[in-house]
């Protein structure tokens, strides 16, 4: 709307606008919506109506001179579409930068790249490749190996040093990663700062192992036996132990021992004949010295762990520059630049200096902001269009952003929910004009009103729990969520329901929850809904299989439509031929033979059996007997043969699942290269 009356009010307004969106999608989307809009106005269609009278309210014309300027700008607009600046955040930095490749000492056919993951394993995969016995990269890469063995995590060593590789493009570390960068070149780094932390811990270390020391030589000294003359003295003795055992989350006192800090009597065992000493004692000594054990708990306990933690975590410093150096090293010889580190890059450019230089070299003087789902917004991406909305402003123009702080819960792309939530009533000296949204046109009364009422419970329940000052932020950012409907839907139409099933029994809990989910489908789909009406949302999309295959057998008659159900590497009928061919690949592969004998118990043969229950040196006996005696033949097969010789011996099993039904040349093309990939 605000995009449109600009427009109204000059038809070449297109021009200094520039408007952000997040995604490409939303980008046509948002294009499209301007286009079409414009276009009812002009033609006066009846779906542009409500924005026809907003328009005219807010620019004080009547309709037919907006109708008349609407026909002008998206004349203009058709005939100029490349000035027509709706484009997402990374679009609009990497214009700037192509703009700015001399400034930048880039090269100006550099290669913009987008697909970071790929660069990341190519990088890794050379990082190891010339690993030898006293590279130093090797040992962190052990450590970080046995850090997952430790934790009993299935893990594949290539795979997961990729994952954690990924690290490489949060802006934590493209803020930080310069000075990384020059703190490794010191070959000894690591090793001094592990010296160092290891210093400091030992020196806080030593101040628990002092105060126990204390109260032991104190209550000798006094002839005090803290069993006979304390109550509850196993109390007091297991809190200083348990200090130099480092377990400060179980020193925590407990009722006992607060007694005791508050009140001397506390200390005096009824049993006891020294009264007199041990309350005396208590009083001037062992209170004052119990209160200075619980200070350094909360202090010097917590760096005692942050130096733990920080031990156990060094070494991925180390390997984590060391594919930072070889990313940079193929970058540079590919003159190749990511473009997930423009906005580091532009932010390290543009520091202090002349920003309207800066975003004048994108070839337009951009007079007014307009930024979407602004709750998304990285810090780094908010600096940067800071200095662009305070030039803005400093001209006396205006700027707009949308966004709910509410829907910023999960940090997509580093987002900081904190900008949008702590923009009160200015931008340094400029104002700042807020308007809430308070109709919601999308959902039914009965849905609206629940949101209603369980979030502001639940945010009363955090400060009742929590303490206002720790929950400041939360209030503040569900201070408006309090949402009405429009008149025309006073009927109480929609449904909520809440079920909580019982998670402790995993296996159990899957079962209950597709049972579960099964019946309210089937619920729903009595009342007279269509199955097009009804979308299963779930956390994680590695569950989506589960439950596409849950209905594919239970509900057939059911339709699931996903992307990520019926994709080949969720075929189980997939993952069986990748482990058999794995395992001929390496007939010493324990791992891989294993996960065979289990997929093939458990999808073809259908016995539930279990790892626990396999006999590991008679493994071959949970296998068919036909792939044991004929491997040698098999091995023989070009790695196009065998796909095709295991899914004929998969479909005359019977198997239901329908991706194992391909043409030869379709399964060349599509399932071969895969299988290679993930071998």
């Amino acid at each position: 709307m605000k995009y449109i009356s600009q427009l109204i009010k000059n038809a070449a307004a297109y021009k200094s606008i520039l408007a952000v969106t997040f995604t490409n999608k939303a980008t046509a989307e948002m294009k499209e919506r301007i286009l079409s809009r414009l276009f009812g106005i002009a033609h006066n269609d009846k779906n542009s109506k409500a924005y026809l009278k907003e328009v005219c309210r807010e620019t004080k014309y009547s309709e037919d001179e907006v109708r008349s300027r609407a026909q002008m700008a998206l004349k203009l607009m058709i005939h100029d579409y490349s000035h027509f600046h709706v484009e997402t955040i990374d679009s609009f930095f990497q214009s700037i930068m192509r703009n700015l490749t001399r400034e930048l000492n880039l090269t100006p056919n550099i290669e913009i790249s987008l697909d970071n993951q790929q660069i990341l394993s190519d990088a890794v995969d050379e990082m190891i490749e010339k690993q030898t016995d006293k590279s130093p990269e090797l040992s962190w890469i052990m450590e970080f190996i046995e850090e997952k063995i430790a934790k009993n995590n299935r893990w594949n060593p290539e795979r997961d040093i990729k994952k954690f590789g990924l690290n490489l493009f949060n802006e934590v570390y493209l803020k930080n990663g310069e000075t990384l960068r020059d703190k490794m070149k010191n070959p000894l780094f690591i090793a001094s700062f592990n010296k160092k932390i290891n210093k400091i811990r030992a020196e806080k270390q030593k101040v628990f192992v002092d105060l126990r020391n204390k109260f032991n030589h104190i209550i000798e000294e006094n002839s005090i036996n803290p069993l006979e003359d304390i109550s509850n003295g196993n109390d007091v003795i297991s809190y200083f132990n348990k200090l130099t055992d480092n377990k400060f989350d179980e020193a925590e006192p407990g009722k006992r021992l607060n007694d005791k800090m508050n009140d001397a009597e506390k200390w005096y065992k009824k049993t006891s004949r020294k009264h007199d000493e041990v309350v005396s004692l208590a009083q001037n000594t062992l209170i004052p010295l119990l209160e200075e054990a619980e200070e350094k708990r909360k202090t010097d306990g917590k760096d005692i762990f942050s130096c733990d933690l920080t031990l156990q975590q060094i070494y991925k410093v180390g390997l984590l520059n060391a594919i930072d150096k070889e990313v940079m090293k193929l970058n540079n010889e590919h003159n190749r630049f990511l473009l997930s580190n423009t906005s580091d890059l532009l932010h390290r450019i543009i520091g202090d200096s002349d920003t309207s230089f800066i975003f004048e070299k994108v070839g337009t003087v951009i007079r007014n902001v307009m930024i979407d789902e602004f709750q998304d917004t990285s810090q780094l991406q908010w600096e940067n269009f800071k200095l662009l909305l305070l030039e803005c402003l400093s001209k006396g123009e205006q700027s707009l952003l949308v966004g709910d702080v509410k829907q910023s819960i999960y940090r997509w792309r580093n987002s900081d929910w904190n900008i949008l939530n702590n923009l009160k009533d200015h931008i340094d000296s400029f104002p700042i004009k807020v308007e809430s949204l308070d109709t919601n046109r999308r959902s039914e009364r009965n849905i609206v009103n629940f949101n209603n009422e369980f979030f502001t419970q639940a945010t009363l329940w955090f400060k009742q729990n929590y303490g206002e000052e720790r929950c400041k932020n939360l209030i503040n950012a569900y201070s408006d969520v309090i949402q009405k409907t429009p008149d025309s839907s006073k009927e109480p139409k929609g449904f909520v329901g809440i079920s909580f099933l019982d998670g402790k029994d995993k296996n159990n809990y899957n079962d209950n929850m597709l049972e579960q989910l099964a019946n309210t489908v089937n619920d729903l789909i009595g009342q007279g809904l269509s199955m097009n009406d009804i979308t299963i949302l779930i956390r994680k999309k590695k569950y989506i299989p589960d439950i596409a295959k849950y209905f594919e057998e239970k509900y057939p008659q059911y339709s699931i439509v996903s992307d990520e159900a019926f994709q080949l590497q969720s075929s189980s009928a997939i993952q069986l031929i990748i482990d058999a061919m794995r395992y001929l690949n390496d007939c010493d592969n324990r791992i891989a033979e294993v996960q065979l004998a289990l997929n093939y118990q458990h999808n073809v043969l259908h016995e539930d059996v279990s790892i626990n229950s396999l006999s590991f040196n008679e493994l071959d006996k949970y296998l068919p007997q036909s792939y044991i005696t004929g491997t040698d033949a098999l091995k023989m097969m070009s790695i196009y043969e065998l796909p095709k010789r295991y899914l004929q011996y998969l479909a005359s099993t019977g198997w239901k699942d329908k991706r194992i039904i391909f043409s030869v040349s379709w399964m060349q093309y599509r399932i071969t290269p895969q299988i290679t990939r993930r071998i």
